[in-house]
C-alpha cells in the first residue's frame, strides 16, 4: 500500500509541474479515447453524458468497421488458402503426371535400346549369313565346276572306254581270224 501511495505522490508532483493536460490512452485495435486529467493526475468527471455517448458511438462505429475489415481479410485469407490448396493439388497432380511420363520415357528408352541391339544383332547375322551365303555360292560354283570337269572327264573316259571296247572287239575278231588261219594253214581270207 505504501508503494502505491508513493507512486501516486510522484505522479501528482509531476503533473503539478506540467499542469492540467489532456492524455490519450491507447488500446490495441480499439478506438482512442481522450481523457481529461486534473492537476492531481486523476481523471476528471465529464461535464455531460453527451460527450460519453458520442465517444461510445464513435468507438462502436470503429469496432464495427474493424470487424468488417477483419471479416474481409479473413475471407481473403480463406480464398488464398483455398487457392493455395488448389495449387498444391495441381502441382501434386502435375508432379504425378511428370513422374508417370518420366517412367514411360525410361521404359521407351529401354525398349529402344533393346530394339537397337536386336537390329544390330540382325545386321551382324545378316552380314555373317551374307558372307556365309557368298562363301556357299562360291563353294557351289566351285563344286559345279568340279562336277562339270568330272562329267567331262567321265565323258572322255566313257568315250575312250567305248573306243577301247571297240578296239578290243576288233582285236578279238582279228585274233580269232589269226587264230583260225593258224589252224587252217593260212589260206582263208576273211572279208567282212
Amino acid at each position: 500500500m505504501l508503494l502505491v501511495a508513493a507512486s501516486v505522490l510522484v505522479a501528482v508532483l509531476n503533473f503539478r509541474r506540467v499542469g492540467l493536460r489532456q492524455r490519450t490512452l491507447p488500446t490495441p485495435e480499439a478506438p482512442q479515447l481522450s481523457v481529461v486529467v486534473n492537476k492531481a493526475g486523476l481523471p476528471q468527471p465529464f461535464d455531460s453524458a453527451t460527450t460519453l455517448q458520442r465517444d461510445l458511438e464513435r468507438a462502436r462505429g470503429e469496432v464495427v468497421s474493424l470487424r468488417k475489415q477483419l471479416n474481409q481479410r479473413t475471407a481473403v485469407l480463406e480464398q488464398a488458402r483455398a487457392a493455395a490448396a488448389d495449387l498444391t493439388q495441381r502441382v501434386e497432380a502435375e508432379q504425378d503426371q511428370l513422374n508417370q511420363v518420366t517412367e514411360e520415357r525410361e521404359a521407351l528408352d529401354h525398349q529402344i535400346a533393346t530394339a537397337q541391339a536386336e537390329v544390330q544383332s540382325l545386321r551382324d547375322k545378316t552380314a555373317t549369313s551374307g558372307e556365309a551365303e557368298a562363301q556357299r555360292a562360291t563353294q557351289m560354283a566351285a563344286l559345279e565346276e568340279r562336277v562339270q570337269n568330272f562329267s567331262a572327264a567321265v565323258a572322255q573316259k566313257d568315250h575312250a572306254l567305248a573306243q577301247n571296247l571297240e578296239l578290243l572287239a576288233h582285236d578279238r575278231d582279228i585274233r580269232d581270224l589269226i587264230g583260225a588261219q593258224s589252224l587252217h594253214g593260212g589260206d582263208h581270207v576273211l572279208i567282212r
